[in-house]
């Protein structure tokens, strides 16, 4: 079955087992990528690549023209960053093995669950204590500044955390280990925690959790509450 088959075998049902035989179709084309964009990279690289690949094929639109080996090639051009980004030679030995590892388990835990983890869940997949993981963060070449709470301008569907930067610590990590994991990657990714690559916008963390951006403020604004409680007390 070529790819383009198997792409509308998976259409017709979106199922674990399709979308392995999906990404097993995708290689050659997986192969070329890295070839092209990330030469001589590091074996994690693919990871990457898979994870690529399958957003790539849950996003193709056969109607806007394009052919689908055509889409999976252009949306595997981020690979070259990637790439980049293993190039940390300035850090310690330890730094580039932990982090390399941090990287490898974050995108392994990503193709077996269609998401990225959250630090708790990444914590317990690595085994690197969070103030590591943090720490870590800070050597990688991709972050772009520090996690911040304030929100997007254009964030249409804003929930910017309010009263966060006066609740106290001890409140907001017991908030933090009270909630469920897909509350804890939202809260995570929208406020850039523990040196994340960058605080995402609601649109942004809907768009990666696929959810919508006003399902994505409804949980925020839980989570706003809970720490709002926090200043309430003190």
């Amino acid at each position: 079955m070529d790819m383009d088959e198997q792409w509308k075998t998976w259409d017709s049902d979106r199922s674990k087992d399709n979308m392995n035989a999906m990404l097993q179709s995708a290689n050659p084309i997986i192969d070329k990528a890295i070839t092209s964009y990330a030469p001589g990279s590091s074996p994690a690289v693919r990871s990457q690549a898979k994870i690529l690949t399958r957003r790539a094929i849950e996003n193709f639109d056969p109607k806007k023209g394009m052919k689908l080996q055509s889409h999976l090639y252009t949306q595997l051009q981020p690979l070259q960053r990637e790439a980049m980004s293993y190039e940390t030679l300035y850090a310690p030995e330890r730094v580039r093995f932990d982090l390399r590892n941090l990287r490898d388990q974050s995108n392994q835990f990503n193709i077996e669950n269609g998401r990225e983890p959250n630090d708790d869940e990444l914590a317990d997949f690595t085994s690197i204590s969070k103030r590591r993981i943090a720490h870590l963060r800070r050597f990688d070449k991709m972050v772009l500044g520090e996690g911040r709470f304030t929100p997007e301008d254009d964030d249409e569907n804003d929930a910017s955390l309010p009263g966060t930067q006066q609740a106290g610590k001890i409140w907001q990590e017991a908030v933090y280990e009270d909630l469920g994991n897909i509350d804890k990657l939202i809260y995570d990714l929208r406020t850039g925690r523990n040196g994340r690559e960058k605080a995402l916008s609601v649109t942004d963390i809907g768009k990666k959790l696929k959810m919508s951006p006003s399902a994505v403020s409804q949980r925020l604004k839980r989570i706003s509450d809970k720490i709002s409680e926090g200043v309430d007390y003190e």
